[in-house]
């Protein structure tokens, strides 16, 4: 996983202070990046993180990084 595109790009949901992200990632296969998205959702299941893989085109992978807690509370203002 490009963990340092991920940081810096999602900063601001990995700090609580932002809902959520969508990033573009490289990947080489959609195998590779379900297996990195698993263990991701193993290890921010505890901080209130979830990863979900939208899309996976060309060597790249549109990633939906949220808080679910925020989420939650954002859409049921809505």
């Amino acid at each position: 996983m490009p963990e340092q595109l991920l940081i810096e790009t999602c900063s601001p949901t990995l700090a609580g202070m932002k809902p959520s992200n969508l990033i573009s990632l490289p990947y080489e296969s959609l195998e590779e990046a379900r297996k990195d998205i698993r263990e991701m959702n193993h290890m921010f299941v505890r901080k209130g993180l979830r990863a979900v893989l939208m899309n996976y085109r060309k060597g790249r992978v549109l990633l939906y990084l949220y808080r679910t807690e925020q989420l939650r509370q954002l859409l049921e203002r809505s």
